[in-house]
């Protein structure tokens, strides 16, 4: 069984993609897009894809729309 979440190396939960895109409300190939084309904060931790949920929260809030508490709730009822 995988762990839900993982520290990174400064200390703050990292993400999955998948995690992400239940937070986000999108599909995980919607975020894979959005990564690639430098839409949504990420970093690269041996090799893998993470975002840092704190960064994450952080964008959410700049968006207009979904509030982070929405978004949040939305990902534990699914």
């Amino acid at each position: 069984m995988r762990r839900p979440r993982r520290e990174a190396e400064t200390g703050q939960i990292a993400l999955t993609v998948p995690q992400a895109a239940k937070i986000i409300g999108k599909t995980e190939r919607a975020v894979w897009l959005d990564i690639y084309r430098h839409r949504l904060p990420h970093r690269r931790q041996s090799g893998k894809v993470i975002i840092l949920r704190d960064e994450l929260e952080m964008f959410l809030k700049a968006l207009n729309g979904v509030s982070i508490e929405e978004a949040l709730e939305r990902a534990s009822k699914s």
